[in-house]
């Protein structure tokens, strides 16, 4: 019998992928993420090994990453790098593919956590002392814009508030709530997954009784 053996392992993030206590790395667009791993493999002509980021389940739009050399048979370690070229994104997962040398078979895939959020950079301070906490309430446009299924909604909050996130239809009637808690000042992020709901457009709407802004949205099935 022949046995298959193939892994990737010991993977490193350059810079880490910061997915403990909610927390997200922020990159500009363009700059790389790094990634340094070991491969095992027993497939006699080599293999390919990709990774490429993914955002609520689909390749997240705009990417560019590494292509891959031919690794021979046995163990070794490779490299490669991927970011976002334009827009804004929330890169959720890394895949990482193991493909035969002709790329004809996948012999190996699986997902990794990660937290990158992608954008232009955001104002700062003129020192590196300046009061990180934000100055105002901020509801973002979400990404993509148009959607299908699953879209990204950032806000901003200078203060610890209980705040409501809520969709409407253009009729005004109520159609999900996303979030009604506490929540801490600092920039926040969530995934909705619009699954259930027919194509059109759609309100989304923070109100955090201070502070109450709503935004268009797209799906499109």
């Amino acid at each position: 019998y022949h046995f298959s053996t193939h892994a990737i392992r010991n993977i490193v993030f350059s810079p880490g992928p910061h997915i403990s206590a909610g927390s997200h790395a922020f990159c500009t667009l363009n700059q790389h993420i790094d990634i340094a791993f070991d491969y095992v493999t027993n497939e006699a002509t080599g293999v390919r090994i990709f990774a490429r980021p993914f955002s609520s389940g689909a390749l997240t739009p705009n990417y560019a990453a590494h292509g891959s050399p031919a690794f021979p048979s046995g163990s070794g370690s490779g490299n490669g790098y991927f970011t976002i070229t334009s827009g804004n994104a929330l890169v959720d997962q890394v895949r990482f593919h193991m493909l035969n040398e002709n790329q004809s078979q996948l012999l190996l895939e699986f997902f990794m956590p990660a937290a990158y959020v992608f954008g232009n950079p955001m104002p700062t301070g003129v020192t590196a002392s300046a009061d990180p906490r934000p100055e105002d309430y901020v509801l973002e446009q979400n990404y993509p814009n148009p959607f299908n299924s699953g879209t990204t909604i950032e806000f901003v909050l200078p203060e610890y508030s209980f705040i409501t996130l809520k969709v409407y239809n253009l009729r005004g009637e109520q159609v999900a709530v996303l979030l009604g808690e506490e929540r801490p000042a600092g920039v926040h992020i969530i995934v909705w997954d619009a699954a259930g709901l027919a194509s059109g457009v759609y309100l989304y709407q923070l109100d955090t009784g201070r502070f109450v802004q709503s935004r268009k949205l797209l799906l499109i099935r």
